[in-house]
This record gives C-alpha cells, structure tokens and sequence, in this order.
C-alpha cells in the first residue's frame, strides 16, 4: 500500500504542479496580449506591490527551475529521494500561491480594467462598491467581486468612479 502511495502521490502532485505552472504561463501571456491591445495600460499597485510582485515572481521561477533541476537529477541517479518528493511538494506550492497571488493583479487604462486574466469594459460596469481590500461590481448580467492585494485603491476609485 506505501509503495503504491509512493507512486500514485508524486504523480498526482506533478500533474498538478504542471497545471498550475501552465496557468501561470497563460497568465503572462494574456496580460501581454492585452497590454499590447491597449498601449495605455498601466498596473494599479502601491510601490510595495510593485516589490512585492516581483519578489513573488522571482521566488516562483528560481523555485520551479530549482525544483526541476533536482527531480531531473534524481531521476538521472535512478533513486526516489525523500527529498526530491519533498522538493517537488514546495514547488506545487509555490505554483499553486503564485497563481492565486497572480489573479488579483489589477491594470487599468483609459478604456478597461484587468482583473487578474478578465478584462472589463467601463461601459458595462455597474454599482460598484468598495469594501476594504475588496472591490464588488456587476459588469454585464454577472455580480463579481475581488480581493484587492497591495493594489492603490484611491486611484482604482478615481478611476472608476470617472470611467463608468
């Protein structure tokens, strides 16, 4: 039975850790794309979040090819390590905080406003209200709502209450 946890276990955890590694992925890319959509698009974050983003960034990539790096070489020996499992459990982690980290990154520009990967017209954005560190909203039939991490809420309530 152990053995077979020991297999089945850091499988699961690997595929997980792929997918949320690919979701990271993806979100850079949209965020990219959109950017390059709108060139005014700007990053509505305090001077902390600034740091704190990149130090997030930095954190889950030197994790993730550190991570890699090691199970690539355990595997290479041939052996199951405890701490190659242990390593790959704290790179899952990480994936999985830096994508829930990533969702709440706020842009806005003259037109829209980037939620994590959605992407909200002005227009269509309705009864928006502000609690502290969360932003609810209606944008079209749909009710939504935020959590606002080291994001400068005074320029996202002059921004909105402008726009829409």
């Amino acid at each position: 039975m152990s053995s077979l946890t020991n297999i089945f276990l850091p499988l699961v955890v690997s595929i997980l850790l792929v997918w949320f590694t690919f979701l990271n992925i993806n979100y850079f890319y949209n965020i990219h794309k959109l950017k390059k959509d709108e060139s005014g698009m700007k990053l509505c974050n305090t001077p902390l979040g600034i740091v704190i983003n990149y130090l997030v960034l930095l954190v889950y990539v030197l994790g993730t090819v550190a991570g890699l790096a090691a199970m690539i070489y355990f595997a290479s020996i041939g052996e199951v390590d405890p701490t190659g499992l242990d390593l790959l459990n704290v790179v899952a982690i990480l994936a999985l905080l830096s994508n829930q980290y990533f969702n709440h990154i706020v842009y806005y520009s003259d037109k829209s406003l980037i939620v994590g990967r959605a992407k909200f017209d002005y227009r269509k954005i309705k009864r928006i209200q502000f609690k502290p560190h969360k932003i609810t909203f209606n944008y079209g039939q749909n009710h939504l709502s935020t959590r606002l991490f080291f994001v400068d809420e005074d320029k996202l309530k002059i921004t909105l209450k402008r726009k829409s």
